[in-house]
C-alpha cells in the first residue's frame, strides 16, 4: 500500500456535503476576483498597486478555506503491513529557513549570511538539517500511519545539504512490525528532486489503535517582511 501528500500545491480539498451552493458561490466570487485584478493592474501602479493586489489576493484565498476543508487519515496497527509506504513532498522557500530560524531560535549564519556561508565548504547558504528530518514527522504524522502515532525514535544520517528552490521528498516505509508492543521500525528517506539522498534513518512508531479520518486543523497565514 502506498499514500502520498504534495505540499508544493494546495492540499486535496474535499467538498461537505451540503456545501454544492457554497462551492457555486465560491466559483462565481473566483471570476469577479479575476476580473476585478485584471482591472486592477491597469489602475495601480508600482509598489502600491502591487500590494494591494496582494491583500485582495489573500482576502480571496480565506474566503475559498472557509468553503473547503482538508481531510487527513490513519493507518491502525493491524491493518499495516511490511512495505506499507507513504510519502510527502514540500519545496524549501526563504520564508521555511526564516519561520525555522525564529521558531527553533537557531540562527547560525550559515543558513541567513550569504557572504558568511559563501566562505563554508557548502560556498552559499543551506537549510536547517532538522527542517529536511522534519519532514519525516510531518509524513509520519499526518500521511503513514498518519493522526494518532506517538514517535518512539528516530535515527538520522545527514548525506547531503539542501539549498532554497530544492524540492524534498521523505518516504516511509514499515521495515518491521513488533507485535508485542504494538510498534513499527519505519525505514525513512528523504530525496532532493534529483532522487539523491538526503536524510536517512529508521524511526520507532507507535500507530494509531484505530484508523480514522480527520479533519486537517487549519494553519494561520504568516506574512513576514520583505517575503511574499
Amino acid at each position: 500500500m502506498r499514500f502520498s501528500r504534495d505540499n508544493r500545491v494546495s492540499p486535496v480539498l474535499v467538498r461537505q456535503p451540503g456545501q454544492s451552493s457554497c462551492i457555486f458561490h465560491t466559483l462565481r466570487f473566483c471570476a469577479r476576483y479575476i476580473l476585478a485584478l485584471i482591472a486592477m493592474d491597469g489602475m495601480y501602479a508600482g509598489f502600491a498597486g502591487a500590494k494591494a493586489c496582494r491583500q485582495k489576493i489573500t482576502i480571496f484565498r480565506g474566503t475559498l478555506r472557509f468553503c473547503f476543508m482538508a481531510k487527513l487519515k490513519s493507518i491502525s496497527y493491524d491493518e499495516l503491513e511490511v512495505g506499507t509506504t507513504g510519502s510527502f513532498s514540500k519545496t524549501l522557500g526563504e520564508r521555511d529557513i526564516v519561520l525555522f530560524g525564529e521558531t527553533s531560535g537557531d540562527n547560525n549564519p550559515l543558513h541567513f549570511d550569504e557572504d558568511y556561508a559563501g566562505r563554508t565548504m557548502f560556498k552559499g547558504r543551506i537549510a536547517h538539517g532538522m527542517w529536511s528530518a522534519g519532514l519525516i514527522s510531518t509524513c509520519i504524522g499526518t500521511v503513514m500511519p498518519g493522526p494518532g502515532s506517538i514517535y518512539m525514535g528516530q535515527e538520522l544520517v545527514f548525506k547531503l545539504p539542501v539549498k532554497v528552490g530544492d524540492t524534498l521528498t521523505a518516504t516511509v516505509t514499515v521495515k518491521e512490525k513488533i507485535e508485542k508492543r504494538k510498534l513499527v521500525v519505519i525505514d525513512c528517506q528523504v530525496r532532493n528532486q534529483n532522487g539523491k539522498l538526503v536524510v536517512c534513518g529508521d524511526a520507532r512508531v507507535i500507530p494509531p489503535s484505530q484508523s480514522a479520518e480527520v479533519e486537517a486543523p487549519r494553519l494561520p497565514l504568516i506574512q513576514i517582511d520583505g517575503l511574499e
